[in-house]
């Protein structure tokens, strides 16, 4: 089974997954209680999909919303979560 988490974390990829939660939260207007936003940078192996992915989970009752970005955190910056939210509000889909 292969690991499709990539296991290279440092501090400044903690920094850096803590700014990208922030800007989630702002952005989304989301709440500080019953909200978990969690950031996750995945390997993906299959055709057509990018090297690394980063997929962003907002776990808020009464569902799950999972976002991805086609790149690894540490190039994601703020007008990406701008684009990310804009191409979700429109699909209604947060």
């Amino acid at each position: 089974m292969k690991n499709y988490f990539n296991k290279q974390v440092d501090s400044d990829s903690k920094e850096i997954s803590i700014k990208i939660k922030q800007w989630v939260k702002t952005y989304f207007r989301l709440p500080d209680e019953g909200c978990v936003v969690m950031v996750s940078e995945l390997t993906c192996a299959d055709e057509g999909c990018p090297d690394i992915e980063t997929v962003i989970s907002i776990l808020m009752k009464p569902e799950a919303k999972i976002l991805k970005i086609n790149k690894p955190t540490a190039l994601i910056r703020i007008h990406d979560i701008q684009a990310l939210g804009e191409k979700h509000l429109a699909e209604n889909i947060i």
